[in-house]
C-alpha cells in the first residue's frame, strides 16, 4: 500500500498542482516515515517557490531525526 501511496503523492508535489496541495503533499510524504521519499524533497530544494522548498527541507531534517542512526 505504501507504493501505491508514494505514486500518489509523487504526483501531488508536482510543479503542475496549486501550492496548498503541494505543501500538503509534502506533509504526507513525510507521514509516510518512508527513507525513500528524502531523495524525492530533496529535489524540491532546488524548487523556485521559497515555501515549497522550505516545506521541503523540514520534512527531510523530520525523517532524518526520525532514522535510528547506523
Amino acid at each position: 500500500m505504501t507504493d501505491r501511496k508514494l505514486t500518489l503523492l509523487k504526483d501531488a508535489i508536482l510543479p503542475t498542482q496549486p501550492l496548498e496541495v503541494r505543501a500538503s503533499g509534502i506533509e504526507a510524504l513525510t507521514l509516510l516515515e518512508d527513507k525513500r521519499v528524502i531523495p524525492i524533497l530533496q529535489g524540491l530544494l532546488r524548487d523556485p517557490t521559497a515555501d515549497i522548498r522550505k516545506t521541503a527541507k523540514v520534512a527531510i531534517e523530520e525523517l532524518k531525526a526520525a532514522q535510528p542512526s547506523s
